[in-house]
């Protein structure tokens, strides 16, 4: 089980990896080669914990929003939900779409509505397809699933 402290959990950026001992074996190998044995990480750890009272009991409502927003989005063209549906609180969207496409869509909802979504997309084997990640959190939730979906809706071509 991977666990990130920062995504959803909203603490310094680390994770927290639990498993039988032959799979935590494999991670501590590919952890060294990745660069990830920085020296003090405590203090990271230290935040997670922290956080992790006030953010575990959000969970099943950021996971039923999340749910919910892959519903309304299900059957708009153009844009595919991964997984669908989400098993977390977090999911991707493969958009429809052109990297300057993706990036005037940012611009107008910006400036029509205030909304700000993503700086940029992932890259795609496909030039005409962008892929966002979503974290439902307390800012998304703000939003009815109706008015995410619309949101996103409006990046594919």
């Amino acid at each position: 089980m991977y666990v990130s402290f920062y995504k959803g959990i909203g603490a310094l950026p680390g994770c927290c990896v639990a498993g039988p001992p032959d799979v935590i074996g494999q991670v501590r190998d590919w952890r060294r080669r990745m660069g990830g044995t920085l020296f003090g990480l405590w203090p990271n750890a230290a935040s997670a914990l922290s956080q992790l009272a006030v953010q575990l009991p959000k969970m099943p409502g950021y996971l039923e929003h999340a749910r919910a927003i892959a519903s309304e989005l299900r059957d708009v063209p153009g844009v595919r939900v991964v997984p669908d549906p989400p098993q977390t609180s977090m999911m991707h969207f493969l958009l429809a779409t052109t990297r300057e496409g993706f990036a005037e869509t940012v611009r107008a909802l910006a400036t029509e509505q205030g909304v700000w979504t993503w700086a940029e997309p992932m890259t795609t084997a496909d030039a005409a397809v962008q892929r966002v990640e979503l974290s439902i959190g307390d800012a998304t939730c703000g939003f009815t699933p109706s008015e995410a979906a619309g949101v996103i809706a409006r990046f594919a071509v």
